[in-house]
């Protein structure tokens, strides 16, 4: 019988590598991405990193520091992100059809082990890049930590130019240098009680006794170690775990001072967190939103939350915006600067397993059917082409967004010009 063997598929700064498919200008230069309301580093360029610039460095802190040398700075563009993501996962699709998609920029594969692994892996490589024009790289291991182990060090090491097998090498030889806080599913709470341990490498963790593991990182710590000896103890998951919650959530470019506007922002979150909702074919048992002001300014303090049930669950937009505006009227205060606002989503479950209510009796099919439409329609024609009027129209509490790139794959409008 056969091995089976997993491949990770990493896309490399991949909210950078995205802008650069559209601007080849680029290539080679400095490049940063940030976050929501262009407010902290989120990707970086290598050339970027090697200039210093710290993931996560708000963008007032370092903007100097950008302009001086010469650092291309974007907007984060997730309707642009989000279909490139899905370019990339359907082309590994070419090569498996036993894939778990991991992550946005992340996927496992697995394949029957065979002489010519690494060939594979340098062709997926090769295609992902030539089709979608996203760099990758791809590590291969007899288990999903070492496969994830193999991607780290096909990244940190050019001589591998970006793909690494463990499945012809002595693990070992690798493992003795490999930091134990580099290892996936080894958070920051269990890397620091190791190296309190003076346990610093991946080889050193998965030499000690099982006992010693489990009693201080418990179950999932020694399946970790398992999988380091080579015992494959992490499956494929071909069908995405469910979700616990949903949140919609923004800081706003300016601050807001009236209740209209935080009520139009509320109505926009639940408006995103519903759509969200309908994506994942689910439906909500409780919905509860937050507001608060500016943590880091000299503005008067204030943060207040409040939920409450929907019953039964539901993903129908209008009775959401209902409740949330009948929960945003019983904490909001004047006088206050709010800087940013959400709604959230828990007690989810399947839209086909709604407990209906015996006094109340909604017509799902028909609501269900309108949501439906609406969705088809600002997906087809893009975002807010259909949308609640009291979202409002002119938004001007909205995310800055100074240096966004167009939506080149998503917008009619934005299309790549030539030239």
């Amino acid at each position: 019988m056969s091995q089976k063997i997993f491949a990770l598929m990493d896309c490399n700064n991949f909210f950078v590598s995205c802008e650069r498919a559209f601007r080849p200008d680029l290539e080679k230069k400095p490049v940063v991405v940030l976050s929501n309301n262009d407010g902290c580093v989120i990707s970086r360029s290598q050339e970027a990193k090697d200039l210093g610039i710290p993931m996560g460095m708000p963008h007032f802190k370092c903007r100097d520091e950008l302009k001086k040398h010469g650092v291309t700075v974007f907007s984060s563009n997730f309707s642009l992100y989000g279909d490139l993501s899905d370019r990339v996962m359907n082309t590994l699709h070419y090569f498996s059809d036993d894939i778990q998609i991991y992550s946005i920029d992340e996927a496992f594969l697995q394949f029957e082990q065979s002489a010519g692994n690494e060939a594979l892996a340098r062709e997926i490589k090769k295609t992902v890049r030539q089709w979608t024009r996203i760099p990758v790289s791809v590590g291969i291991g007899p288990t999903k930590v070492l496969a994830k182990a193999a991607n780290h060090i096909a990244k940190k090491n050019p001589q591998y130019q970006g793909v690494f097998d463990f499945t012809d090498k002595d693990i070992n030889e690798y493992l003795k240098d490999f930091p134990v806080g580099q290892l996936w599913g080894i958070g920051r709470q269990h890397s620091q009680l190791l190296w309190r341990k003076n346990i610093n490498t991946a080889l050193e963790f998965k030499s000690q006794q099982d006992a010693w593991i489990k009693k201080h990182l418990g179950s999932s710590g020694l399946q970790i170690a398992y999988e380091l000896r080579g015992i494959s103890c992490f499956d494929l998951e071909k069908i995405p775990a469910s979700k616990k919650g949903i949140v919609c959530s923004r800081s706003f470019g300016s601050a807001i001072t009236s209740f209209e506007q935080l009520k139009e922002a509320i109505i926009t979150h639940a408006t995103r967190a519903a759509e969200k909702l309908r994506q994942e074919e689910l439906a909500a048992s409780y919905v509860y939103i937050f507001i608060r002001t500016n943590h880091f300014n000299t503005d008067k303090k204030y943060t207040a939350s409040k939920g409450a049930e929907l019953s039964p669950a539901t993903s129908f937009t209008p009775v959401v915006i209902e409740k949330t505006v009948k929960l945003l009227e019983t904490i909001y205060k004047d006088g206050f600067r709010y800087a940013k606002a959400g709604v959230g989503f828990s007690g989810l479950v399947r839209e086909e397993a709604v407990q209906q209510n015996l006094f109340v009796r909604p017509n799902f099919e028909k609501a269900n059917r309108l949501m439906k439409t609406i969705d088809t329609i600002n997906k087809s024609f893009g975002h807010d082409t259909v949308a609640f009027l009291g979202a409002g129209i002119h938004k001007p509490w909205s995310a800055q967004k100074k240096f966004v790139s167009r939506r080149y794959t998503t917008s009619l409008e934005e299309l790549p010009s030539a030239k």
